[in-house]
């Protein structure tokens, strides 16, 4: 099975856990690193881990008790996140069918790129047919059983509701055999885990339907294409066999990467249906701590850039953050 990743994320793949796909049986394993000794558990010497969703308290900014459908959403992604032990698995991913894919099918199940597309604007129709339209191969629809035409999977916010849903799906390009809405999709929060994994959804997707293609790409409907599919290609070639991933070093923008250091020394969850984030302290806090909004963005706000509501909690969790790549330099 042939494929790369053109992303702006990244997975890590050394001692932090091993995500593999494997297309022959449709499964998607997490292969986790050995847990730390030193991060302990809910029994251990080290930390009293909190055992029960129901015992914890969450803040809004303002340090007063939480809008209670809010809480309620939160306390939900608690207790599913207390089931799992910590570095587990995985989710249970969303596998789609992806049928039809008419000009892919015609090619033998054979494309150049798979372009993964985030919808969670009601006026994302605007970009989304501009992007197609330039991203596709000029002529493709016309030339049946090519083996180098595109694919654009469309993931559509589930929170935007069945009514927004249907709206953004009548305007947008259809019916077209290159593009494919997303069947089963999932509430997205911006600068969420659902991000991350409505993008395993899709990649799994593909891999199980056994779509041969060269690049994976994933946009959103706030990313406006400067260049053709022709100039893509051109730039593509240039490194062909090889992953492209944009990553800032540290030393060109120290300033975001203080902020995420930051962030980092706190845990942060997604709570239920994307509706928000709460967060704990972290390895270094004392037990039971309850965060506020100046120590965690430095602000009396209700959020951060475009996320919703951030709540606090008083909660205890193991929280993998320095794990991740990047927390250690």
């Amino acid at each position: 099975m042939s494929g790369r990743l053109c992303s702006a994320c990244c997975c890590s793949s050394n001692s932090r856990g091993v995500l593999q796909f494997r297309p022959d049986a449709g499964v998607v394993r997490y292969n986790p690193p050995a847990v730390p000794a030193r991060l302990g558990h809910a029994t251990g010497a080290m930390r009293s881990r909190t055992v029960s969703a129901d015992s914890v308290s969450f803040l809004d900014h303002t340090k007063q008790p939480a809008e209670l459908e809010l809480a309620g959403q939160c306390r939900s992604a608690l207790a599913r996140r207390l089931e799992r032990q910590p570095y587990n698995a995985l989710p249970e991913l969303i596998i789609d069918p992806l049928q039809p894919l008419p000009l892919a099918d015609a090619a033998g199940g054979v494309v150049h790129f798979v372009y993964f597309i985030m919808a969670s604007r009601p006026y994302g129709w605007e970009t989304i047919n501009r992007n197609v339209i330039a991203l596709q191969r000029p002529g493709a629809l016309e030339d049946a059983g090519a083996n180098d035409t595109n694919v654009f999977l469309v993931h559509v916010d589930a929170k935007l509701g069945e009514a927004r849903k249907h709206e953004l799906r009548d305007v947008l390009i259809r019916p077209r055999p290159d593009v494919y809405m997303i069947r089963q999709p999932r509430p997205v929060l911006w600068a969420g885990w659902s991000m991350i994994l409505a993008l395993f959804d899709a990649m799994a997707s593909v891999l199980r339907r056994g779509l041969h293609f060269e690049y994976f790409i994933n946009l959103s409907d706030a990313d406006l294409t400067l260049r053709t599919d022709v100039e893509l290609r051109a730039f593509f070639a240039r490194f062909y066999g090889r992953s492209v991933m944009s990553i800032v070093q540290k030393k060109k923008d120290p300033r975001r990467y203080k902020m995420h250091e930051g962030f980092r020394s706190y845990c942060w969850t997604e709570c239920a249906n994307g509706s928000g984030f709460f967060v704990t302290g972290g390895e270094k806090h004392p037990t039971g701590m309850q965060p506020n909004s100046f120590d965690v963005i430095g602000k009396n706000k209700c959020c951060w850039s475009r996320t919703a509501p951030i709540l606090y909690s008083n909660a205890t969790l193991d929280c993998p953050n320095k794990e991740l790549p990047g927390a250690r330099g």
